[in-house]
């Protein structure tokens, strides 16, 4: 039995209800649909589970949701196409929420044919390509401001020529939590820190470690690492928060390559953010 877990946003990150000394009666701010590793392929057929998690977050009423990348598989342009096509579906003609996308390294991958080892490289081109297949609303590098709180979107290339360098992420993320103080900065990106939720021991970043344990308004959302939403260590509470929304396509085991190989584990997460 899975039972639901529940935490209150605060500047410092999130409390279990457990620990709080009094739940607030009102309604949330915002409640934000996250979803991460979608991995589509070409067709309609592929975006299933997308189609069921954007009728969730419509049912359970998401004013942004969140992709955390890996949106497809490959650079499938059909594949993005059919992402967009299926969320006009699940949205319907009333309803339209802010999106956020954190594009990654399979958004870049065989881009125009060409090699594996130039998917970094490929990442400016691709991932604007990407944008317009999606019509999503921001560039892969984004500040959005969304109902008073500020979401810092980031791609997987950060760092990389075309991208943000360390020194320049880490000025935003300065900036955002000096602008917004006693409130939560989400900083929406594909990796998880080094060290922090489920497998990021072996596919966390260090830069972004280094620079958000800096930071205690920070409120990271992540994929990358495929966990599964039945582990509690998908959420990670000390000199900030990170909050990973698992994957929608397989879980590869405890560690990578390790087994259960490639068991099916399709999770989502709804997270509310309430005024205090």
């Amino acid at each position: 039995m899975i039972k639901r877990r529940e935490f209150l946003v605060g500047a410092a990150g999130f409390l279990p209800l457990s620990k709080m000394l009094a739940v607030p009666s009102c309604a949330p701010v915002m409640r934000i649909g996250v979803m991460t590793d979608t991995h589509v392929g070409k067709t309609v057929q592929s975006c299933g589970h997308i189609r069921q998690a954007l009728s969730l977050f419509k049912a359970k009423g998401a004013d942004v949701i969140v992709n955390n990348g890996d949106i497809a598989d490959h650079f499938y342009p059909t594949g993005y196409k059919a992402y967009r096509q299926v969320s006009r579906e699940a949205y319907g003609a009333d309803y339209r929420p802010q999106e956020l996308f954190a594009y990654a390294w399979h958004d870049s991958y065989a881009y125009q044919d060409h090699p594996r080892s130039q998917v970094v490289a490929d990442g400016p081109a691709a991932f604007e390509e990407v944008r317009q297949l999606l019509e999503a609303p921001h560039a892969h590098t984004a500040e959005v401001q969304f109902r008073g709180y500020t979401f810092l979107v980031m791609p997987q290339f950060t760092g990389c020529p075309g991208f943000l360098t360390w020194d320049e992420y880490e000025a935003k993320v300065a900036a955002a939590c000096k602008a917004n103080p006693g409130k939560p900065v989400f900083v929406v990106d594909h990796v998880p820190p080094f060290g922090t939720v489920y497998n990021s021991y072996n596919w966390g970043n260090r830069k972004t470690r280094s620079v958000l344990e800096k930071y205690p308004q920070v409120v990271a959302l992540t994929g990358h690492v495929h966990g599964s939403l039945r582990n509690d260590v998908l959420i990670w509470q000390k000199e900030f928060t990170v909050i990973n929304s698992g994957c929608l396509q397989v879980w590869p085991g405890l560690l990578a390559a390790s087994l259960p190989e490639r068991k099916k584990s399709f999770g989502v997460l709804t997270v509310d953010v309430y005024a205090d």
